[in-house]
């Protein structure tokens, strides 16, 4: 796991043009030319879309938009690290295994203190609350065989450990912010054996104590059929969001019908059910963000990608590309999401469009305010480095951050960012722990690799390191180790490979069939 190195970073200023792309010569807002509005009633026009509460599927067309050249975004950062925005009620943070670099004065603060007490062994799955206020996160750990969740709050300068922590086996799969200072979790047992309840909520966070957890259904266990969570549960979570009012939200598959439906529990816990707003059945993948009183998520299935979006109590569609991404939500309630070389901004029933530089491929966004808006993507042609962008211009220039990865003892040699001239290109897996056998063989790796042919040439091995033992992989070359990143990535859950410049001492090499 990349959570089992710990980063140092290298700052430095370069000129703006470091990410590639054109920076607007004169200042531009980051509000774009606003395609034609939409009528708001089905009444009115059958083809608009329709403003409804989940008791009603609406009618969804996409209204046409018009890009605004040139870009609102300039450069911000560039690195070569794989780490993520997040943001916290105060401020955009970048976060990068168990590292916190919030945006301080244009930015990105890497002072190792804002990261002071956590662990090195985990991976953040949620930020709450605020620096000033009091802080919380939610992040996955394990012990080289199960995962859990554990929370963390921040005090006196560093984090502490919070009061809750999900049992072993239940892993945060999906988390939003709720009531003020809250965050509420959906916890997922990852190796179910038909006892006890396959899936659980929890709240977290300096309110967690004041508010009522809705509560799941179960019922009595089958006694026929494929064992699966419908045992115990009349439906599968598939996605949750929430808002500050105190409704919750869950995208779930119904056990007996097996259709795409809309869970809602109102502030008072009550549960109710409907269709998901756009029509998308069979749904591949939901991706959602809360701010305040809006929800917003990304819903791809059958039935194309929609942008479905809660306010006031009723629920709006917008129909999307195939490439849109999660969308994120706005302190001021706007709804943003990247598609491609576009971030598109929804605003009431229309969508404008905000291009990206000239060049640069956008992979995610998050909106702070609606002047403080962020974009993460990459030069076509080079998946080397990710760029960060804002609409803000910072006054000291781009950040440049290369990072090298390991322990800081002087009598450490660290191992460096993986590139095409490396004599030793090493994909580092998972770390071992104090419980995990000597002679371990991590066989959801062999199922991962099983039958590729990609990977006949990889030489897989239990490493030690600075006194630490690791599993990885020696590989021939980059195509190959990155493409054994993202297949590991995709098929063991939770793991977070990372490919390096490494020689570590091999203490034994593990052999798939």
């Amino acid at each position: 796991m990349r959570g089992t190195l710990r980063l140092g970073l290298l700052v430095a200023g370069v000129q703006a043009v470091a990410c590639g792309g054109t920076t607007p010569t004169q200042p531009t807002p980051p509000g774009p030319v606003a395609s034609p509005s939409v009528a708001t009633s089905a009444q009115a026009d059958p083809s608009s879309t329709v403003v409804a509460t989940p008791s009603a599927v609406p009618t969804v067309a996409g209204p046409k938009v018009t890009t605004l050249p040139p870009s609102p975004f300039h450069p911000v950062m560039k690195t070569t690290d794989s780490g993520d925005l997040m943001r916290f009620d105060d401020g955009v943070v970048y976060v990068s295994g168990m590292r916190l670099a919030p945006l301080r004065a244009g930015r990105f603060d890497f002072d190792e203190t804002h990261s002071k007490g956590l662990p090195s062994y985990a991976q953040i799955v949620s930020l709450n609350g605020s620096w000033k206020t009091g802080a919380s996160l939610v992040a996955l750990t394990g012990n080289g065989r199960v995962g859990w969740g554990e929370s963390y709050r921040y005090r006196g300068g560093r984090w502490l450990a919070g009061t809750w922590r999900s049992p072993a086996r239940y892993v945060p799969e999906y988390s939003s912010a709720w009531r003020p200072g809250t965050t509420i979790v959906l916890s997922v047992d990852s190796m179910w054996f038909g006892h006890g309840p396959a899936f659980r909520l929890s709240a977290i966070g300096a309110g967690a104590k004041r508010v009522k957890v809705p509560k799941l259904p179960s019922k009595a266990r089958r006694q026929t059929g494929d064992m699966t969570p419908c045992w115990v549960h009349p439906y599968i979570p598939t996605g949750l969001t929430a808002v500050t009012t105190g409704e919750v939200f869950l995208f779930v598959t119904d056990c007996q019908t097996r259709a795409l439906q809309l869970r809602t529990f109102s502030a008072a816990g009550k549960e109710t059910a409907g269709p998901v707003p756009g029509g998308v059945s069979d749904v591949n993948h939901i991706d959602c963000d809360a701010r305040a009183g809006t929800a917003a998520c990304t819903v791809a299935g059958k039935g194309g990608v929609k942008i479905v979006i809660y306010r006031a109590g009723t629920w709006q569609a917008i129909e999307a590309p195939d490439a849109a991404g999660a969308p994120t939500v706005s302190n001021d309630g706007t709804v943003y999401f990247a598609s491609g070389g576009h971030l598109r901004r929804v605003v009431g029933e229309r969508t404008e469009v905000m291009p990206a530089p000239s060049g640069v491929s956008l992979s995610g966004a998050v909106a702070f305010t609606d002047t403080q808006v962020f974009v993460t993507g990459s030069m076509k042609g080079d998946d080397r480095h990710t760029c960060i962008y804002g609409t803000e211009k910072p006054a000291a220039g781009v950040q440049e951050a290369a990072f090298t990865s390991g322990q800081r003892p002087r009598t450490l040699k660290l191992p460096k960012a993986a590139t095409a001239e490396c004599p030793s290109l090493y994909v580092l897996l998972y770390g071992f722990t104090k419980v995990t056998p000597a002679d371990y063989e991590f066989p959801l790796t062999g199922k991962a690799v099983k039958g590729q042919a990609a990977f006949k040439d990889v030489r897989f091995v239990v490493v030690e390191d600075n006194g630490k033992k690791y599993f990885g992989a020696f590989v021939p070359d980059m195509k190959v180790g990155r493409a054994l990143v993202k297949r590991i990535a995709a098929k063991v859950k939770n793991s977070k490979p990372a490919l390096l410049c490494a020689a570590p001492k091999v203490l034994r090499e593990v052999t798939y069939q």
